[in-house]
């Protein structure tokens, strides 16, 4: 027999999640017959482009993982592409790609032992990643 769970010590005291609650404002106002594009969710109310549709069609079969660091040809681009701008030299083994911002940010968090300092503003979620983390915050005014 197991004993009770409980969350981490650095999940209790959250808040409520922004970005929920502005789904569910959202929603709220839509139910009342407003007119709301909903982008909080980072999902686009616009329909997928018929190139993109075909696109995801041709590589369908292609269910196998990808390296961790990411798609290689796409690494080596954009280190090819941030050389070329003249922000320093890069190579693909500089470069991490990743299934979202949020993740790697909060990824970032947990590898990176000191102080976050994060622009205000910035993505609702960052400071409690950062706290769920065990990382102190410092907010930039920009």
């Amino acid at each position: 027999m197991t004993g009770p769970v409980s969350l981490s010590p650095a999940l209790q005291g959250l808040p409520q999640s922004a970005t929920l609650a502005i789904n569910q404002r959202s929603i709220a106002l839509q139910k009342s017959g407003r007119t709301v594009y909903r982008f909080g969710l980072g999902q686009s109310p616009f329909p997928v482009p018929q190139v993109v549709a075909e696109a995801l069609r041709l590589h369908a079969e292609e269910k196998d993982y990808l390296a961790v660091e990411g798609l290689p040809e796409l690494r080596e681009a954009v280190a090819q592409f941030h050389t070329e701008s003249g922000d320093g030299q890069f190579e693909a083994k500089d470069i991490l790609i990743g299934p979202g911002s949020k993740e790697l940010m909060f990824l970032t968090q947990l590898a990176f032992g000191g102080e976050i300092l994060l622009p205000s503003p910035c993505w609702v979620s960052y400071g409690p990643q950062a706290k769920m983390a065990g990382r102190e915050v410092s907010r930039l005014l920009t």
